[in-house]
């Protein structure tokens, strides 16, 4: 957690369990991995993830809205 600014320390800490084994998992940890953690482990493992970036979505991988193509809908009108 050195590499982290003290609000980004802060706001790792603040995490609930549930969210921060979400985040993990969103990440790229398996379940088996996390369940040998601790709390504090998982924390620095998060704080690791933030340093590196990997905390932010990727470019480009947001979820279409479903229902709406605004090409289709270009092309109706």
């Amino acid at each position: 957690m050195e590499l982290l600014d003290s609000a980004q320390v802060q706001a790792i800490k603040k995490l609930s369990t549930p969210r921060l084994v979400g985040k993990l998992i969103r990440v790229g940890y398996s379940e088996e991995a996390l369940e040998a953690m601790d709390r504090d482990a998982m924390l620095a493992a998060w704080a690791v993830c933030v340093a590196d970036g990997k905390d932010k979505p990727e470019q480009g991988t947001q979820a279409p809205v479903l229902g709406y193509d605004v090409e289709l809908e270009c092309k109706r009108l």
